[in-house]
């Protein structure tokens, strides 16, 4: 019984993670420039992977430092402490 309840609050943590992944992730995307920043930031961002964001995430890790300056810098409201879930 034990480990059923360990399991599930395990499946609950990684379901968590994987939904505020995938909505970090989209909201990197909306801020994404336009024009001639687009490539750099592009690159940049697919320079970090969906499993390597979730992983960070699920550990408690910080998921801004995965990311490159440059896009920090291009996206700021993406990375803002208080928009981010």
């Amino acid at each position: 019984m034990e480990l059923l309840v360990i399991l599930l609050v395990l499946y609950a943590w990684v379901v968590t993670c994987n939904v505020r992944t995938r909505r970090q992730r989209l909201r990197i995307i909306w801020e994404f420039p336009m024009g001639d920043g687009y490539d750099a930031a592009d690159r940049d961002f697919n320079a970090v992977p969906y499993e390597r964001h979730l992983w960070t995430l699920a550990r408690f890790g910080d998921w801004r430092a995965l990311y490159s300056q440059r896009l920090r810098d291009a996206c700021p409201e993406a990375f803002n402490e208080r928009n981010t879930p």
